[in-house]
């Protein structure tokens, strides 16, 4: 369990200088966020995975049927989610195993690669060591 310290996250993407997506987060050893229904869930696993694209090329994706797709994978062991931005897909993981949020992710990578890139969604090498 983190029961003590704390933890600093800045996350954000750009185009052009300009910011798509902003997030700050500041979380406490042993506070309450960690165990509340609207906060960790006492799951001490936690993930996110973005894709960014072209307003156009998102919107031609979505239209195809990626968004209702990609809510339609759920994870293994875990909770999973994904909200739409105009020019990026945020999908969230939350739960007890750092395998699971791998697996979700890998999921979603596999139907969002080929909608947005047109390219195979084939996994890398790295991804079996």
């Amino acid at each position: 369990r983190f029961r003590a310290g704390r933890m600093l996250m800045a996350s954000s993407v750009r185009c052009a200088e300009e910011p798509l997506w902003l997030e700050r987060s500041r979380i406490d050893g042993g506070s309450r966020l960690l165990d509340a229904p609207a906060g960790f869930a006492a799951q001490p696993v936690s993930g996110t995975f973005v894709a960014v694209a072209t307003t156009e090329r998102l919107s031609e994706a979505v239209n195809g049927g990626l968004l209702p797709a990609c809510r339609a994978v759920s994870p293994s062991a875990g909770r999973g989610g994904i909200t739409r931005l105009p020019q990026l897909l945020l999908a969230r993981y939350l739960g007890d195993r750092a395998d699971g949020a791998f697996e979700y992710f890998t999921c979603l990578w596999q139907l969002i690669r080929p909608a947005l890139l047109g390219r195979d969604a084939a996994p890398p090498r790295i991804w079996r060591t």
